[in-house]
């Protein structure tokens, strides 16, 4: 389910440019993050929770934050969307090399 939520959450703020809430297959800050780059704002932890306990809450902030220290994000909104963004600033060039 994971990957679809991924695409769902893409779709939405690509087409509508609305907040968003990933949910779907969150496990993992890995999981976490890939819906936060594809546009959440937020992101809703339902099973993973209920199977492992809220010790998950503190293993997803952990992840996250160790992630953004390596990345040099200082904020999480600085993420939301940010593969989106940097997808069409490829296609831009891709598009203005075509026409050079």
């Amino acid at each position: 389910i994971h990957p679809v939520a991924v695409y769902s959450v893409y779709r939405l703020y690509t087409e509508l440019r609305v907040p968003v809430i990933g949910v779907g297959g969150v496990e993992t800050w890995r999981d976490a993050v890939e819906l936060i780059l594809a546009g959440a704002i937020a992101v809703q932890v339902g099973t993973a929770a209920g199977l492992k306990g809220p010790g998950i809450f503190s293993s997803l902030r952990r992840g996250l934050r160790s992630y953004m220290r390596r990345h040099g994000f200082k904020h999480v909104y600085e993420m939301v969307g940010l593969a989106v963004r940097l997808l069409e600033n490829q296609k831009r060039q891709i598009q203005g090399d075509k026409h050079t």
